[in-house]
């Protein structure tokens, strides 16, 4: 048994699970974040996502999403046209950078599902200001909404990211998960038989 539990904790350690979805804390606003793989590498889907809460019907909501590597302001989302897209400067002159900002310009019934294409920055505006070093692994999105029950809440919810949005692939990370774990065994293995 110590054996086991022993193998199942230095897994977990080596194959990390990640969840890129999140909830707001009252569970109004999901948000989702994956590769869009029927598009090839660099196209990403932000989804947002109005639950179905008791005693809300309607949802006001802006959101800066604090991943510079990415803008959600591209050809792909042209037909969003109830939401308000666009990027807004931060940082200092020597330092500028941009971070996508999204609003709802209208109140949103709840039930609606928006789904964005967020595209790296860098492939959309080559000769842009700088916009810094491009988020790796965790980003931030800062969320503001209001419903008629309360006033206005904001939150900051921590999104999974991309890495340079190169994505893995599924096989890859089986096949890195069966290498910790004949890994791990052999070195069980060599220290029970010392």
């Amino acid at each position: 048994m110590k054996r086991a539990l022993l193998i199942a904790v230095a897994l977990f350690l080596f194959a990390h699970p990640s969840f890129p979805a999140v909830t707001t804390s009252d569970g109004l606003i999901t948000l989702d974040f994956y590769e869009d793989t029927a598009f090839g590498n660099g196209r990403w889907i932000f989804d947002i996502i109005l639950n179905d809460v008791e005693g809300v019907d309607l949802v006001y909501f802006n959101m800066e999403v604090h991943n510079t590597a990415m803008t959600y302001d591209n050809e792909y989302n042209d037909g969003i046209t109830d939401l308000f897209l666009r990027t807004i400067g931060a940082g200092t002159p020597d330092n500028a950078y941009h971070i996508p900002y999204i609003d709802s310009l209208y109140p949103t019934a709840v039930g609606t599902e928006y789904s964005l294409y967020g595209m790296p920055a860098d492939l959309l505006m080559p000769l842009s200001v700088p916009y810094g070093t491009p988020i790796i692994d965790e980003f931030d999105v800062l969320i503001s909404y209001a419903t008629a029950i309360d006033q206005s809440k904001t939150e900051t919810l921590t999104l999974t990211g991309p890495v340079y949005f190169s994505p893995v692939p599924e096989p890859v990370s089986m096949a890195l998960f069966a290498f910790g774990a004949f890994f791990l065994h052999r070195i069980i293995k060599s220290k029970n038989n010392t």
